[in-house]
């Protein structure tokens, strides 16, 4: 802080009409300023807009002025200790002037100087006074340094000076912290007319007592008060969560004399620290799930082949066994596409493929799909539309969407129940809406219905199946498209509804594409390279029932020199090979002239769409994921190579 102009100025108040005027001549030529004041008001009006002492005469405090003088004093700023130098007269000692004397010595940095005066000894007391009053400035010049770093500090820091902690001064982010207004006493334990009223210090939902409190207990204790948390609750109702520490400020006796304690909000660390917690409890929840729902086909699998190998291929039981290898695939397939979907919308590298499509064809299509499993569980599928609702949208997605919402129907609904699937334009947007009279949602868990590893029945009989990724996967396609989606229910065993909105777009009819030639089957000679042995062989099994002739080769090498030797039409290579990945053999191929024309697909596990584009980019023609439709395999087969 800058000096201001009065800092060292010297206030003279002598009532004579001699003393005064002499002693403002006397510091004026030794180059000190002053000024003359008439009485005890102008005095304290002066010292007030700044002083560097007081020089008085002793009459000028008869009667009250000890006591006003006294009273300015004892408000002066921590840092400050104003010298008055007082003017005595000659008097008979003895108890009644002891009894002055000790009035003035209240006045605290006191010097008094009998008249008659002599100008050496005024001199030298008031440039010894200046001097200790300078020493007073550079303190307020650092405690003013100090307080705007306090300021500065993004903690809340507070300061009490006396054992008790009656009064506790606190920096701006304390001062805030605590919905107090600057230099307010921040102290609880203050008396009644200066105790704070905006907040409270709770532990665990109860009020803490005042001496528990930690700057209290270091000021009180002499001892650290370490990792202490707390929550501040405030009139309003709300609370936030602090953490710090306090330490005791000890005297020249070592003994103490207050305390200073700095404490952070860490409120919003705490509600961070509770999501991951509830976030790992759900993933590992989730990888209990999986592991759950990766093993179930297993068992209906391996009992199918048990069927398969021991009945007669044309029985009834060896049917159903196909039967039901046919729906465990599929099923482990979806589990597989759902997490890679998760996967590829989290790191943002999913695309929609947008077109001007009618939700209504989407919704009757998705409806017509899943009615026989609707149907097989005793569940009625009802289907609303009252006109047209165009939206852009990618017609697979937006089919996938739909298709969650149906087969979420279908686990919580019971026989009997009735799934009803509405589509209407209204108010600028498409919506469609999923509704049925099953087990309901409670209302604990609505919020977080679309949360990824969420599921309402989490116990251990897991009687509904599925990851708890559907309704996540729902949420962040119909956002994609730049929609929302909701759902509401009235609680348990009161059914729910789930609710897709989409911008609506300009209604116009769509272009029907036009019909292209079906592609004709020819037989091609094919080289599998894949180092799955099951894999490769069981493909080879398919392609030769279907006419193709067909040779395998278990790594790139041997691949690479198979394909030199045999020419094939087309060649089918995993990526991920032993010791030369699929990317490198597809390099070399397309290196050579021979094969400059060979069809190339690439049959792999990795599928997200870099890894689609890297196959493009290596000179793969087409890129299949694991495992592949067969229809989809033969249609790729069927295409011509690269001319």
């Amino acid at each position: 802080m800058s000096a201001r102009p009065d800092d060292e100025r010297f206030v003279v108040l002598a009532p004579s009409a001699h003393d005064g005027p002499v002693t403002a001549r006397l510091l004026e030529r030794a180059g000190l300023d002053c000024l003359l004041v008439r009485d005890m008001g102008e005095l304290c009006r002066a010292i007030e807009g700044g002083a560097a002492g007081a020089l008085v005469a002793e009459e000028a405090l008869a009667d009250t002025g000890v006591a006003r003088l006294a009273a300015l004093l004892s408000r002066q700023e921590p840092w400050s200790d104003l010298p008055v130098i007082v003017f005595t007269g000659q008097r008979e000692s003895g108890a009644a002037r002891q009894q002055e004397l000790d009035d003035l010595a209240r006045l605290g940095n006191v010097t008094l100087l009998a008249r008659p005066l002599q100008v050496v000894t005024v001199l030298s007391a008031v440039r010894t006074a200046l001097r200790a009053r300078r020493r007073q400035y550079a303190a307020r010049a650092v405690l003013s340094e100090l307080q705007a770093v306090l300021d500065a500090v993004p903690a809340a820091v507070f300061i009490s000076r006396d054992r008790d902690a009656r009064r506790i001064e606190a920096n701006r982010a304390a001062s805030d912290a605590l919905h107090l207004a600057p230099h307010a006493n921040a102290s609880l334990s203050a008396p009644p007319e200066e105790r704070p009223r905006t907040f409270r210090a709770m532990r665990d939902g109860v009020e803490l007592p005042v001496e528990q409190l930690p700057v209290q207990r270091a000021a009180s204790t002499g001892a650290e008060v370490r990792n202490a948390e707390f929550d501040l609750v405030y009139a309003d109702g709300a609370l936030r969560h602090f953490f710090g520490n306090a330490a005791p400020l000890a005297g020249p006796d070592g003994q103490p004399i207050g305390a200073v304690g700095a404490f952070v909000d860490v409120t919003e660390l705490k509600a961070a620290e509770e999501r991951l917690r509830d976030s790992d409890r759900r993933k590992t929840e989730f990888l209990g799930v999986l592991s759950h729902e990766l093993r179930n086909p297993l068992a209906p699998i391996r009992n199918s082949i048990y069927l398969l190998e021991r009945a007669p291929p044309d029985s009834e039981q060896a049917g159903r066994a196909r039967q039901v290898i046919q729906r465990q695939v599929a099923h482990l397939a979806r589990l597989v596409d759902d997490l890679l979907d998760v996967t590829r919308i989290s790191r943002g590298k999913i695309e929609l493929r947008r077109a001007l499509v009618d939700a209504r064809e989407i919704v009757q299509r998705t409806c017509d799909d899943h009615r026989t499993l609707l149907e097989g569980r005793g569940v009625t599928l009802r289907v609303e539309a009252s006109g047209p609702a165009w939206v852009e949208a990618d017609a697979t997605r937006l089919a996938q969407v739909l298709g969650n919402l149906l087969q979420n129907a279908a686990k919580f609904s019971p026989a009997g129940g009735t799934v009803t699937v509405a589509v209407q334009a209204e108010g600028g947007h498409a919506r469609i809406r999923v509704r049925d009279d099953g087990i309901g949602i409670a209302p604990d868990l609505l919020p977080h219905v679309f949360e990824p590893f969420v599921q309402a029945d989490d116990g251990l009989s897991r009687s509904h199946g599925g990851l708890g990724l559907g309704l996540a996967l729902v949420k962040a396609l119909v956002e994609l498209h730049g929609g929302r989606v909701w759902a509401e229910s009235g609680g348990l065993g009161l059914g729910t509804e789930f609710v897709i909105e989409l911008p609506l777009a300009a209604a116009r009819e769509a272009p029907a594409p036009a019909p292209g030639p079906a592609a004709a089957r020819r037989s091609v000679h094919v080289l599998l390279i894949d180092d799955n042995q099951d894999a490769a062989e069981t493909m080879g099994d398919i392609l030769r029932l279907e006419g193709h002739r067909v040779d395998v080769a278990s790594d790139g090498r041997s691949g690479l020199a198979r394909a030199r030797e045999l020419s094939p039409d087309a060649i089918v290579c995993d990526i991920g090979l032993p010791d030369m990945d699929g990317y490198a053999v597809a390099r070399t191929l397309r290196a050579d002239e021979a094969f400059r024309g060979t069809r190339l697909i690439a049959l792999t596990g990795y599928a997200q769409p870099e890894d689609r584009a890297r196959a493009k980019a290596e000179g793969f023609d087409a890129h299949l994921s694991k495992p592949p439709p067969v229809e989809e395999l033969l249609a790729q087969l069927s295409r011509p190579g690269r001319s």
